[in-house]
């Protein structure tokens, strides 16, 4: 199966919730933004990204060596879209320059949203 996580700029959110798809599971995942951020400017490098890079290395994960990628370069024809055949949609809060201590709470829900999808999945 092939998951494909779509937000506005792909620096936090579906960054965030593709590396816990990909540390949950075996299927094919990417992210993308639909007016995706710098596309040569890794997400460690956004001054933005700070507190949500910080929140997922608290939680074992890196995401500061991703790139965003524009909705036109990702997955090509995803089985499970997430912002297709299978859709869903998250209403997680935009994290660009939030705080690190604002970017936990939605950091675990993410995680959790990303869980019960494998569930759903396998």
């Amino acid at each position: 199966m092939k998951v494909l996580f779509v937000c506005h700029g792909n620096v936090d959110r579906s960054q965030s919730v593709m590396e816990y798809f990909k540390s949950m599971s075996d299927d094919e995942t990417d992210s993308a933004g639909t007016v995706a951020s710098d596309p040569n400017t890794r997400i460690g490098d956004f001054p933005g990204a700070i507190g949500i890079v910080e929140a997922m290395k608290e939680d074992g994960t890196d995401i500061s060596n991703n790139y965003p990628k524009r909705l036109t370069n990702a997955a090509d024809t995803p089985d499970w879209l997430t912002s297709s055949p299978k859709y869903e949609y998250w209403k997680i809060q935009d994290l660009a320059d939030v705080p690190l201590k604002g970017v936990r709470a939605p950091r675990d829900q993410i995680k959790k949203l990303v869980q019960a999808l494998v569930i759903k999945t396998i």
